[in-house]
């Protein structure tokens, strides 16, 4: 006996999957822009005298980690925008 793919269970369960997809980017859309466009984290290096390694390691850190969050979150941007787009702009157009 073998099994056949059902066109519209097939269709739900890629379409929920579209919106939690979705939805958890725009999430981590809201969790993450208040951390990228502060400034607090680079404030933390105050504590080290300007200078010293200390100082040096902490704002190399403080900025490696910028740069991912900016990264992670110019991901998140495209997928909430392009993936709901591509995916319901794509059924309807069929």
């Amino acid at each position: 006996m073998k099994r056949q793919f059902d066109g519209n269970r097939l269709y739900k369960l890629a379409k929920n999957l579209v919106i939690f997809i979705t939805v958890a980017a725009i999430l981590y859309v809201i969790y993450a822009y208040p951390i990228v466009s502060s400034t607090k984290y680079l404030t933390d290096c105050d504590k080290y005298p300007i200078n010293s390694a200390g100082y040096t390691t902490c704002l190399h850190f403080a900025i490696t980690v910028h740069d991912i969050y900016e990264e992670n979150l110019d991901h998140a941007i495209t997928t909430a925008i392009l993936l709901p787009l591509l995916f319901f702009g794509g059924t309807a157009l069929y």
